[in-house]
C-alpha cells in the first residue's frame, strides 16, 4: 500500500518537477523514486515526450509564419519598386509629350 501511495504523490508532482517548480529536496525525492519505480519512470518519459512534441509543433508553426511573412515582405518590396518604376516612366512620357 505504501508504494502505491508514494506513486500517486510522485505522479501528482511530476508535471511540477518537469517545469522545475519544486524544491531541490522534492526534486531529489522524485528522481530517487524514478530510479526505483519503472511505472513512474515510464509516466515521466511519456510526459516529457509529449512536451517535446508540443514544443516542436510550436516551433514549426512559428517557422512557417516567419517564412510566410518573409515571402510577403519580398512581394511588397517588388511591387513598390515596380510602382516607382511605373511612376518614373509615366512622368518621362508626360514630359516628352509636353516637350514636343
Amino acid at each position: 500500500m505504501k508504494k502505491q501511495y508514494d506513486c500517486n504523490i510522485i505522479l501528482d508532482l511530476l508535471p511540477l518537477s518537469i517545469e522545475n517548480m519544486v524544491s531541490e529536496e522534492t526534486q531529489q525525492v522524485i528522481q530517487q523514486h524514478l530510479l526505483e519505480c519503472e511505472s513512474c519512470r515510464q509516466a515521466y518519459e511519456d510526459m516529457t515526450r509529449e512536451l517535446d512534441i508540443i514544443a516542436n509543433k510550436k516551433k514549426k508553426k512559428k517557422n512557417r509564419r516567419h517564412k510566410y511573412r518573409k515571402k510577403n515582405l519580398v512581394r511588397i518590396w517588388i511591387l513598390g519598386y515596380l510602382l516607382v518604376l511605373a511612376l518614373i516612366m509615366a512622368f518621362c512620357i508626360i514630359d516628352m509629350c509636353l516637350f514636343f
